[in-house]
């Protein structure tokens, strides 16, 4: 009922070549292995770098010939990079650096008091800046430094 594909040419030479590749123990350390080595750099490099690198090692991983335990380092290397550049887009911007915010939220963990300062983790629920809601919202760490108030258990 159904025929067999036929294949062009050039898809027929480069079909045997493709191919999932299969995770094994060497592979798996050798990604962990460029996921930890992303930690010893001094800074990122450019975002451009790390998306070639994470795309040219996800083609280079589907042909049989490339497929070799440093592609996997590259791999993790590339991967990790890739998610350290999206974390630290999580930050406030900087025209808003210095300036004043009225924010409500949850405190979501017990406060830590010091000789020098008060902390505590609060989600913030909603945020205003000169009156105007932003979308501000998530964990942070508020440091109180001069003044704290003295923090009782259900006050």
């Amino acid at each position: 009922m159904f025929e067999r594909m036929r294949f062009s040419p050039f898809l027929q030479h480069v079909r045997p070549l493709l191919r999932v590749p299969q995770v094994t123990p060497a592979r798996a350390a050798a990604a962990l292995t460029g996921a930890v080595a992303v930690q010893g750099l001094p800074e990122l490099p450019h975002v451009g770098v790390t998306v070639g690198l994470l795309a040219a090692s996800l083609v280079a991983l589907f042909f049989r010939r490339a497929d070799r335990v440093p592609l996997w380092f590259v791999l993790g290397f590339a991967w990790t990079l890739w998610h350290a550049h999206e974390a630290l887009q999580q930050r406030l911007p900087a025209e808003w650096h210095g300036r004043d915010f009225l924010v409500s939220g949850v405190i979501s963990d017990l406060p830590d008091v010091g000789a020098d300062s008060t902390r505590f983790e609060l989600l913030i629920d909603s945020a205003q800046l000169a009156g105007v809601a932003v979308d501000l919202r998530g964990p942070v760490q508020v440091r109180w430094y001069v003044g704290a108030p003295t923090i009782e258990p259900c006050s």
